[in-house]
């Protein structure tokens, strides 16, 4: 017998003899992989804006601007959905993911809040007051890391508002809440409302500290200016 064709017979018997006959030289068929994402809510204008009017144009023009700086996130938050069985593991769903790193679904957020929202003036060069943000948690938290308690999903963000010289503040914000299969949503889609919900709740309170920071500044720069009472420059959190 020849080499090759004896090479031939026992490559056909090793085939053969593999689960699924051909499996290790063909491909395996990839599962269906679910993608989801969170964008932005759509601004409601106000009556003022309906009609063409805004009589706080001219303070809003003169407040402080905002540059939002780095929204980033932690190396283990990619486009895989996260969840955590221990407190010191995280894991990956395999064909579950996010459309982008949810770092972008935050900028897009904040943006979404600070800029339109609270229509503070949006800067975006030069000097002053600048909004950077870390994403560190964006994750399902079963039972099993803490059995007393409920199955929930964990947003975590890291924020920090400074100028070119010094830091003003550093706030950890942590927005934990239940996945509800009250809702009559199938278990993928609870976590995925859970984490939106989580997510526009950071999102709301690092606005809210940032428009309390600036009303702040405004006010110290309107020391000393004459009489009447001043318009903020911006929406403030109702």
């Amino acid at each position: 017998m020849k080499p090759i064709t004896a090479w031939l017979i026992i490559l056909g018997a090793v085939t053969v003899a593999l689960p699924g006959g051909c499996a290790l030289l063909s491909k395996s068929t990839p599962g269906h992989a679910r993608f989801f994402s969170f964008e932005p809510p759509p601004v409601e204008a106000t009556p003022a804006l309906r009609a063409g009017e805004s009589s706080d144009t001219a303070a809003r023009v003169a407040g402080p601007a905002l540059r939002l700086g780095r929204v980033t996130g932690a190396a283990h938050l990619e486009e895989r959905v996260v969840f955590r069985d221990t407190a010191d593991e995280v894991s990956y769903y395999a064909d579950v993911r996010w459309t982008a790193p949810p770092n972008r679904f935050l900028e897009r957020r904040l943006a979404h809040a600070l800029f339109e929202e609270h229509e503070i003036r949006q800067r975006v060069s030069g000097p002053g007051l600048t909004l950077d943000v870390a994403l560190t948690a964006f994750e399902e938290i079963r039972t099993d890391v803490a059995p007393t308690r409920p199955h929930r999903v964990r947003v975590q963000v890291v924020a920090r508002l400074h100028d070119d010289h010094i830091v003003r503040w550093t706030q950890t914000i942590r927005e934990e809440c239940l996945i509800s299969a009250e809702d009559g949503l199938e278990p993928v889609r609870a976590t995925v409302a859970a984490l939106g919900r989580a997510l526009q709740a950071t999102v709301a309170r690092v606005a809210s500290r940032v428009v309390r920071d600036l009303t702040a500044a405004q006010m110290e720069g309107a020391d000393g200016a004459a009489g009447g009472a001043r318009t903020p420059a911006f929406r403030s959190a109702d």
